[in-house]
């Protein structure tokens, strides 16, 4: 049982899905891809979009009543994907920003591709020192990332998870994401494998291909399936997620190896 933690499976909240029926054609492309449970993650605080709590909580609401009543055996847990902005650890406390499934312990964040605030870093030390553990979202399609590795080096020494696309894994989004990607599976650096999935079109929920391909590049399949079940399901369920130490691949690189 596979599960999802970043999906823009709700309809009408910003550039994922456009209407219910297309969220119920990526329910049953999850479903056929063997995940059983997403976590439904609207962008939220962004220059484009916000989504408050009760908005979102509603449409999961409706979007699992639909999914009972079709008889399509995916449940649906309520998110956001956060834009890094000041405050975060008070916004969330006062409730004005939705944590993965609500357990108040892990935030989907995402960063700016070009610059980050002077002040990250104090953000990310207040939310870990009340227990909140930001997971950041596809960091290997950042350019900022991309081109200083030792920054994800440092967020993940802080306490920070990282998030890989799917479809970056398999080359859909690029030769750049591709191989950091690649670098983040073989230094272990590594923790959440997502879907991002916008639509049932072009981003699809689709987590298989990237799992195999992951487990080729780690050596070591069972720890690429951790990074869909054992790890997004502790994430979901507020619990500590088991981390891999960090470090240099055991042998030549991947990249090297293809």
């Amino acid at each position: 049982m596979m599960i999802d933690i970043h999906c823009h499976i709700l309809p009408g909240l910003d550039d994922g899905s456009s209407s219910l029926k297309q969220s119920l054609e990526m329910a049953k492309q999850a479903i056929g891809d063997g995940i059983r449970v997403v976590a439904a993650t609207p962008h939220t605080v962004s220059s484009a979009y916000s989504n408050p709590i009760g908005e979102i909580r509603r449409q999961v609401a409706i979007l699992r009543e639909t999914l009972e009543d079709m008889n399509i055996p995916l449940e649906i847990c309520p998110g956001s994907e956060v834009r890094l902005c000041s405050r975060m650890a008070e916004r969330i406390l006062k409730g004005e920003i939705t944590t993965l499934n609500d357990t108040g312990r892990y935030i989907l964040m995402e960063f700016p591709d070009h610059g980050f605030p002077d002040d990250y870093e104090e953000e990310i030390f207040h939310l870990t020192l009340r227990g909140i553990f930001p997971v950041i979202a596809h960091p290997e399609r950042n350019f900022i990332f991309q081109e200083q590795k030792e920054l994800v080096h440092k967020l993940v020494n802080a306490g920070c998870l990282m998030q890989l696309t799917a479809m970056s894994i398999t080359g859909d989004m690029g030769e750049d994401a591709a191989n950091f990607s690649y670098y983040l599976l073989e230094h272990r650096l590594a923790h959440v494998i997502a879907t991002d999935a916008h639509s049932d079109k072009h981003r699809k929920p689709i987590l298989s291909k990237a799992v195999e391909i992951a487990g080729f590049v780690m050596q070591d399949r069972q720890a690429a399936q951790d990074l869909v079940t054992l790890n997004p399901q502790a994430i979901l369920s507020g619990c500590p997620v088991k981390r891999l130490e960090p470090g240099k691949p055991k042998k030549s690189g991947f990249i090297h190896r293809w």
